[in-house]
Order: C-alpha cells, then sequence, then structure tokens
C-alpha cells in the first residue's frame, strides 16, 4: 500500500497528523431522497489525476468501496444520476477498469439491514482509490477492495466506513478497509470519523465528513438511522 505523502506542515514531527476533511460535491442526489454526496475517485494508475471520478453516498454500516458496474439497461442519463460524471469524453456506464484493476471474483453483496436482509451480486476487485476529485494532489490508497454493484436496485455508489476488515463469501482471506489503510499511512489520527448525512430538503442541517477527527483513542459507539 502506498499513499501520497503529506505535506510537512510543522517542523515538530512527533505531532499527530490533521483530521481529513472531505468535502461534500455541494450537490444532491440518489433515488431515495436527496442526499449530500462525496467525491471519490478509483483507477489513478500512476498518481497524475487520470482516475475515474465517483459521487458516493457515505456508508456506517458498511466497510465497502462500491462503485455501480456495468449495466447494458443504464444510459447515460442514467449512469449521471448513479454519480457517474465524464470519463474519456463520456459518461461510462459503470466502472472502466484499468491498469490498476485486478479482478477478484463475482460475490454476494451483503447489505445493511435497512434492505431487509436482501443480497445482490458485486464484482469484487482491487484498485487505487482516492478522496476527492482526481487530480495530482488527490490523496490515493493503491491495492484497495472495491466493489461493482452490477444491480440497479443499490443507485448509487457507496463509500463503507465501517470498521472491521473486508472478504468476499468465498474467500478464506481478508483485506483492511480504506478507513484502516488510511490511518496506517500516517494520513489521519486515529481511526474515527465525525458524519452529518445533508439533505436538499432540510437545509439546517450541515454535511460534512470529518475522517478520524479529534480523537487518538476512544470508546464512543454510535449508531446512524
Amino acid at each position: 500500500m502506498i499513499s501520497k505523502k503529506r505535506a510537512d506542515t510543522s517542523s515538530n514531527t512527533t505531532a499527530p497528523p490533521a483530521p481529513y476533511v472531505l468535502t461534500p460535491t455541494g450537490e444532491f442526489n440518489g433515488n431515495d431522497g436527496d442526499w449530500s454526496t462525496f467525491w471519490i475517485n478509483v483507477g489513478d494508475s500512476d498518481g497524475t489525476g487520470h482516475g475515474q471520478n465517483f459521487k458516493v453516498l457515505i456508508s456506517t454500516s458498511s466497510a465497502l468501496i462500491i462503485v455501480p458496474g456495468h449495466s447494458e439497461v443504464c444510459d447515460s442519463n442514467c449512469a449521471e444520476g448513479r454519480g457517474l460524471a465524464t470519463y474519456n469524453s463520456a459518461i461510462p456506464d459503470g466502472l472502466v477498469e484499468g491498469k490498476s484493476w485486478k479482478l477478484v471474483g463475482t460475490y454476494e453483496l451483503k447489505l445493511p439491514e435497512w434492505w431487509f436482509n436482501k443480497t445482490l451480486t458485486g464484482k469484487y476487485g482491487t484498485d487505487n482509490v482516492g478522496l476527492g476529485q482526481s487530480s495530482a494532489q488527490s490523496l490515493i490508497l493503491t491495492d484497495q477492495y472495491v466493489v461493482q454493484n452490477l444491480d440497479l436496485e443499490l443507485y448509487m455508489g457507496l463509500f463503507g466506513l465501517a470498521y472491521g476488515d473486508v472478504a468476499t463469501s468465498n474467500s478464506g482471506s481478508s483485506k483492511p478497509p480504506f478507513l484502516t489503510n488510511f490511518f496506517a499511512s500516517n494520513q489521519i489520527p486515529s481511526k474515527s470519523f465525525g458524519y452529518t448525512a445533508g439533505a436538499k430538503y432540510s437545509k439546517w442541517m450541515p454535511f460534512n465528513l470529518y475522517i478520524h477527527a479529534r480523537f487518538v483513542t476512544n470508546t464512543l459507539a454510535t449508531s446512524f438511522l
């Protein structure tokens, strides 16, 4: 795992890194309400800013990074509604598998309890994942689990922040999730985060994602409904 080095902002090399703030897209998306979304990028193989951008929702109950996969029934308007952006002069209908994509296999995609114990199919692989829109300044972690959702029933992509390793349903091996790897790369001071799910019709509600904010260690557990 390799990440871009954080710029040295202090002569005190023992000070913990500052929390990372992932700012929202400024847009509201989704097919079950208008929710604040965030940019991530996938597939930047050389750190020059050529990754594919996705607008995603935050999941506090999953550790997976899920993006839309190829769908023959999804045109460009549908793809844009699912959070895909222009890539190579067109809006693709799913993740474009580039040089850094490595296929693991197709497995069940376990969903949160509010999906009434449904399971969908996901195409699992590993790829380079960055925060924000793709650029030479985007913080990128290599070899992260990325799942291509192959069913329109799960409409938007998800950026999972739940704790715990990620494993496929038929695999004996597992990998740490993005949040754990981000902490291990010394980009953030702890494995904690603060998040508010801003909605278009609740303008009083702030929306931001503070990754690993304020705590080095803590025992606080919260549930998001």
